[in-house]
């Protein structure tokens, strides 16, 4: 954890839509957050931000208050934050090479030099934009969860926030996707590999202590490597496990 006094930060989300093109080089890492106001909630636009030390241009916050640093050399930087209302404030960060970071900031209104700052950041594995799931969570499809699991939450929990999904079966364990008066059971994916076995039995496809991110899509949004039923598929839910 990195501190600079005056703003409480968590985990969580990406940067702004980047192209799809862009691909990252094993040598070099990323820098994706989100800034918001600490008070509301909502997200900051217009703050800039500069990679101290990397000759990369600075950025300013689209309207989710996201930004991206892509292509980062690795070492050791301090990224500074500064906005009209809000002030201005640094935080250091380390980049490995391949890594990506990620945070979100909660800005103080009207806070004072750098009194107006406090970032928690992780590093997260590679492997995740690998894999590509930081390149479809980027393009605004269906549903993703990482920074938000921890050892207190159950996989039930996570799906629940899913809009029109829920649980059925004797012990409630079936995930079940409604879409009108269609009901269906979507596919399960473990580390990319369909659980045809689990019959929407998400828990017996995998313990939840042992997941880092989790997909969920609905029906045609469901990206073709998750279709096994083609254009008529159900939906899918993407686990990805710890490695």
């Amino acid at each position: 954890m990195h501190r600079i006094l005056g703003l409480a930060g968590v985990l969580l989300l990406v940067a702004a839509p980047l192209d799809a093109q862009v691909r990252l080089d094993e040598a070099l890492g990323r820098i994706l957050a989100r800034i918001v106001d600490d008070e509301t909630g909502q997200p900051i636009q217009g703050a800039t931000v500069r990679l101290l030390g990397a000759d990369l241009p600075a950025q300013l916050t689209n309207v989710e208050g996201r930004f991206a640093f892509v292509g980062v050399p690795n070492g050791v930087y301090h990224i500074e934050i500064g906005h009209v209302a809000y002030g201005r404030g640094t935080q250091q960060v380390s980049i490995a090479p391949g890594s990506v970071v990620e945070f979100e900031a909660r800005l103080r209104p009207n806070a004072i030099a750098l009194d107006s700052l406090v970032i928690n950041v992780k590093a997260r594995p590679a492997r995740l934009e690998q894999v590509g799931f930081l390149r479809r969570q980027r393009s605004g499809w269906g549903h993703h969860f990482t920074d938000d699991l921890d050892d207190s939450w159950s996989i039930r929990q996570v799906l629940q926030r899913v809009p029109r999904l829920y649980f059925a079966g004797s012990a409630g364990r079936i995930v079940v996707m409604r879409d009108g008066r269609r009901s269906c059971i979507p596919e399960i994916y473990v580390d990319g590999f369909r659980q045809g076995w689990a019959s929407g039995d998400i828990e017996m496809a995998v313990a939840a202590l042992d997941v880092e991110a989790i997909e969920v899509y609905r029906g045609m949004e469901t990206p073709l490597e998750f279709a096994s039923g083609g254009m008529r598929t159900c939906g899918a839910i993407v686990i990805w496990t710890r490695r």
